[in-house]
């Protein structure tokens, strides 16, 4: 949007503050996994993400978005990336199950809309989020992404749904795959030894 000459961003901005990277090409130690948002007049809409295991960053490095493909399409598009996993849009049981059935590695995503925006606000604030220069599609749909408002302009505590279905699939993937990571366990130090009541009786 330009306001007297300027670049600004729109009132109700739900991402407002992301990071954008200049492309490079992903190392092939880096975790890969995607997010999914079934459509056919809506688009089929998928956003891959790769993680640095040193830093935990996560960057999304590629992206796809077009309307009026069928199953076979998108069997074709998920299978011509390299991804250790998909979470796709559970309320599309039936395709999830025919991609699954044809060795795509997919499942049911985490859909809890405004969990998800908060967990991929806070996200992009601790600065552990890039988003590739080059995603021309999700980055128009992170500067136009906004909340609805009522009569009076009050904001409300709902997305408006336009031009979301990467984000949808963005959201996902990292809302699902964070649940689904396991915390790194507490590792006693080799050699410590638990203290019990017994070697306290001897002071």
């Amino acid at each position: 949007m330009l306001f007297e000459g300027k670049f600004t961003k729109p009132a109700g901005l739900i991402y407002d503050d992301y990071e954008v990277v200049e492309p490079f090409p992903i190392p092939e130690n880096w975790y890969r996994f995607g997010g999914v948002d079934f459509g056919f007049n809506n688009p089929f809409a998928v956003v891959w993400l790769a993680e640095n295991p040193e830093t935990g960053e996560i960057y999304a490095y590629r992206e796809f978005k077009k309307s009026g493909l069928t199953v076979d399409d998108m069997e074709k598009v998920l299978k011509k990336e390299k991804c250790s996993v998909y979470y796709g849009d559970p309320a599309s049981k039936e395709t999830l199950e025919t991609l699954r059935a044809r060795g795509i590695n997919i499942r049911p995503a985490k859909k809890d809309v405004l969990a998800g925006i908060s967990f991929v606000q806070s996200l992009f604030k601790s600065r552990k989020l890039k988003v590739f220069k080059n995603l021309v599609y999700l980055l128009d749909e992170l500067n136009c992404y906004q909340w609805e408002t009522d009569r009076t302009g009050e904001i409300l505590d709902k997305p408006r749904k336009e031009n979301d279905h990467l984000l949808d699939a963005y959201r996902m993937a990292l809302f699902t795959y964070y649940s689904n990571k396991p915390s790194t366990p507490k590792v006693r130090p080799v050699g410590a030894r638990r203290l019990t009541s017994r070697m306290f009786r001897r002071f």
